[in-house]
């Protein structure tokens, strides 16, 4: 570890950093490049995003100024796709991103609390299309916009039906 980071909290910085471009990494390319009707880069993201959010939720539960500052970033990097994409009414837009970035973020930190009680062992890649599917049932489209929520949802539906893991809606 020495070798390579000189010290502990070197590489905790370089940790940080490496979750911080993942973060800003797979924002850009589901929104920005609408990689969300992609099932290819849901398959990706789906199966590199766990040890990111083990490692992130970890953070933010010590509470340290590094995970402040990365939670700090995730709101601002929210607040601005509201901005852009987002068709709430008139209101405190940097309160509506804090919350909803924190809502997001509660899953990352009971990451295993949410795959236990889906009947998972692990927070996989079918564990994380559900969860990215009932949170757009929950999430109302004018959120994060219509459009977006629209791409969302058609993507994970591809990704579910390419991967035969698509749950049975209870009738």
């Amino acid at each position: 570890m020495q070798h390579h980071f000189g010290s502990k909290e070197q590489l905790r910085e370089a940790c940080d950093a490496y979750v911080m471009e993942y973060i800003r990494g797979a924002a850009t390319e589901a929104v920005d490049e609408r990689g969300l009707d992609d099932p290819r880069f849901l398959a990706s993201t789906y199966a590199t995003a766990p040890p990111v959010m083990t490692y992130l939720g970890r953070a933010l539960v010590e509470g340290s100024p590094a995970a402040a500052a990365m939670f700090d970033e995730m709101v601002d990097m929210t607040e601005q796709y509201l901005k852009t994409y987002g068709q709430l009414p008139p209101g405190d837009l940097r309160a509506q991103a804090v919350v909803f970035t924190a809502m997001k973020l509660g899953i990352t930190v009971l990451h295993g609390h949410v795959a236990r009680a889906l009947g998972d062992e692990a927070f996989g890649p079918a564990t994380t299309a559900r969860v990215g599917q009932a949170s757009l049932d929950v999430v109302s489209p004018a959120l994060v916009g219509p459009e977006m929520a629209d791409l969302a949802r058609a993507g994970i539906d591809r990704y579910q039906q390419e991967n035969g893991t698509k749950e049975q809606d209870d009738e």
